[in-house]
């Protein structure tokens, strides 16, 4: 049943994906230090976040690489995203029981090898949250991975375009922040 149900969400993500592709200009990857600002959480973890004040998106992304998580939260935070960095599935963890979150950005190969422990826990603290799985083996096929992870939104073969990232978690994110706004207002 799973199955059935998530390859819609396949096939949209990847229409939905391709199509901003083509509507938005090539991204430049320069790092510019006045629109981006990166501070050092506690143990080791990170938090981005753009120079704008009030992003409505709030994007946990959990990769080992902290040099390419960097990397993606800087493209996010342009796009207006709010991020944290989690190296680890302890700093995961201790992340997703600090704050709520819009959507989890998770590297399917930890060192650890707790991703899918990491995305059960996201979905216990909230059951809504959309989750983008990224991976650079063929372990995970794209049906797959929308069984293991019920809050599946997306699987992306690294290596990825910002572009496509910024896309599914534009997308996801944002319902998921304008749904949690509607809970919060009573409506």
């Amino acid at each position: 049943m799973s199955l059935v149900m998530s390859a819609p969400f396949a096939e949209t993500a990847n229409f939905s994906v391709a199509r901003r592709a083509r509507r938005r200009k090539p991204a430049r990857l320069a790092f510019k230090p006045a629109a981006f600002v990166y501070s050092s959480c506690g143990n080791g973890g990170g938090q981005a976040s753009a120079g704008r004040q009030g992003a409505d998106v709030q994007v946990l992304i959990v990769e080992h690489n902290r040099d390419l998580a960097r990397i993606w939260a800087a493209f996010l935070g342009r796009q207006g995203m709010e991020c944290r960095l989690a190296a680890t599935p302890h700093e995961a963890y201790a992340a997703l029981r600090a704050q709520p979150f819009e959507a989890l950005v998770l590297e399917m190969e930890l060192p650890e090898g707790e991703a899918l422990a990491v995305a059960d826990f996201a979905t216990y603290r909230n059951p809504e949250i959309p989750i983008i799985a990224v991976t650079a083996r063929g372990f995970f096929s794209d049906s797959a991975i929308f069984e293991l992870i019920p809050n599946a939104r997306g699987l992306l073969r690294a290596p990825l375009r910002p572009e496509d990232m910024a896309a599914l978690v534009e997308h996801y994110g944002a319902r998921s922040a304008a749904a949690g706004r509607d809970r919060a207002s009573g409506g």
